[in-house]
């Protein structure tokens, strides 16, 4: 080969070993973002099409339901943020085999009437403009997009110590907490992010300045293919 790419570190690492960095051949190109909707979706709420009252404390989440993505925990955080706040609501966002098992452990703790699932969705920049805080409790990942877009959203984020730190663009809005700390912790630590000042536009330019928005993305692959 002549050139090695890879869309984050950990690829690299998985795709050409350890010593990777040191091929001259190798390089970074990361899977860019379109930050335009999220402009647009500050333009209306979002949250009257979704059943969601403005007043309600919204924890939102976006992926594939599926075992990586830890639902259950995420679940557990919910039902122990519900306990301070009442008028809290779940928004979850995606589809996949585990589904069912989801609903049926909703219902178990009693947060089917508090939760909206808003299913397989192209509009997540709109969702995500209804949320207050992004919850994201991976047991493993790569480079999460959807972590990428919460952070252009404006969202202060908590997540798994287990997802790299690429992904995190600006650190002042994101939290990171072990899968082995108690699910009351994670909600004490939702309920503190739900304080956050919100600064979208802010966070949106932010983003845009970082190799993860889609308009530096296409400028390194032009390079990539005409040097």
């Amino acid at each position: 080969a002549t050139e090695l790419v890879a869309a984050s570190r950990l690829a690299a690492g998985a795709l050409f070993g350890e010593r990777w960095t040191a091929d001259r051949r190798s390089r970074l190109l990361h899977c860019g973002i379109d930050l335009a909707p999220f402009a647009d979706a500050v333009l209306s709420d979002p949250r009257p099409a979704l059943g969601i009252d403005r007043g309600d404390f919204v924890i939102g989440h976006v992926g594939r339901f599926d075992t990586p993505k830890n639902h259950a925990f995420l679940l557990e955080v919910a039902s122990e943020v519900l306990r301070v706040r009442p008028r809290t609501r779940l928004l979850l966002v995606g589809g996949g085999p585990l589904l069912p098992t989801v609903i049926a452990r909703l219902e178990e703790l009693g947060l089917m009437d508090r939760t909206t699932l808003a299913g397989i969705r192209p509009d997540v920049a709109n969702l995500m403009a209804a949320m207050d805080v992004f919850v994201f409790p991976s047991v493993w990942e790569g480079l999460p997009l959807t972590l990428l877009e919460a952070q252009a959203a404006g969202l202060p984020c908590v997540i798994s110590d287990v997802i790299t730190d690429e992904a995190v663009i600006l650190p002042h809005l994101t939290r990171r907490l072990s899968l082995r700390d108690a699910p009351r912790a994670w909600a004490d630590a939702v309920l503190d992010a739900g304080r956050v000042p919100r600064c979208p536009a802010e966070a949106r330019a932010r983003v845009e300045q970082s190799s993860f928005s889609i308009s530096h993305c296409l400028d390194a692959l032009y390079e990539l293919y005409t040097a």
